[in-house]
């Protein structure tokens, strides 16, 4: 799949998420309208109509949207677990509603009650927790056909990199290939041989690889107290480019002054 199709699916659940926020929304009227009965339903509809109203829930919309993104919500979730992930929308969803909270007790919008903030947060996390559940069975149905693939890079062939690579082939439906190793020869290169992988270049060709092959994701698995300088020439070769650059989890990366790479969460 390429950039422009992805960027285009996620641009399309961005949306859906905001008119999963919009419905719940309403159903946290809804709800108010029923336990307060001087907060009509009636009067929630007709405040709709008016220009500063709609600028008003605008923006929540924009809070809504930049909260979600914050939390990573939008972020690549091939390799994270379910749970994590839905801890992570209950986190957005929980900031969000507070955020609305703020906006109707700033805007003085009697509707936003306690009642409408219960109802809207678990409207909101349920429903954005059900499309991410069903949209992994899908997108698993779609990488096990051998579609929506991301090509993968590993730069270092040390046991760390292999163990990883092992578990990322485990995992078909992450819908991940590692096409290659980059690496210099060095003690333990023997024993990366006879582990049937390929290196696809070394520190000094990767600029011309990744400019003349389809490389969606860099991972990082040099040990950086030694090859800190390779590290950083990688991790600005994929600024540069565009590349999503990741650390394998057992990195430790305090020292790191380069760009911020992703890190890699384990493979469930």
């Amino acid at each position: 799949m390429g950039t422009i199709r992805r960027q285009l699916l996620l641009n399309t659940l961005k949306l859906f998420d905001l008119a999963l926020m919009a419905f719940s929304f309403a159903l946290g009227a809804v709800a108010a309208s029923e336990a307060h009965k001087g907060v009509g339903l009636q009067e929630f509809l007709s405040m709709r109509v008016k220009i500063g109203n709609f600028v008003i829930f605008s923006c929540m919309l924009l809070v809504w949207h930049l909260v979600f993104s914050v939390f990573g919500i939008y972020a690549s979730r091939r390799l994270s677990g379910r749970w994590e992930e839905m801890r992570d929308i209950l986190k957005a969803s929980t900031v969000g509603t507070l955020a609305i909270m703020l906006g109707g007790a700033i805007f003085h919008i009697r509707m936003i009650t306690l009642v409408f903030a219960g109802a809207f947060w678990v409207a909101s996390a349920a429903s954005t927790i059900v499309s991410r559940v069903l949209l992994r069975q899908v997108l698993k149905r779609v990488r096990l056909r051998g579609r929506n693939l991301r090509d993968m890079v590993v730069v270092g062939t040390n046991a760390r990199a292999l163990q990883f690579v092992k578990r990322i082939e485990s995992a078909s439906e992450s819908g991940y290939r590692v096409i290659g190793f980059v690496d210099e020869e060095w003690a333990g290169a023997e024993e990366f041989r006879h582990s049937g992988h390929k290196i696809v270049s070394d520190f000094g060709g990767l600029r011309n690889f990744l400019r003349q092959n389809v490389v969606d994701e860099v991972v990082l698995a040099l040990p950086m107290r030694s090859l800190h300088s390779h590290a950083s020439e990688v991790a600005a070769l994929c600024e540069e480019q565009g590349i999503v650059l990741r650390f394998t989890s057992s990195l430790s990366i305090s020292s790191w002054r380069g760009p911020k790479p992703s890190s890699l969460p384990a493979i469930r």
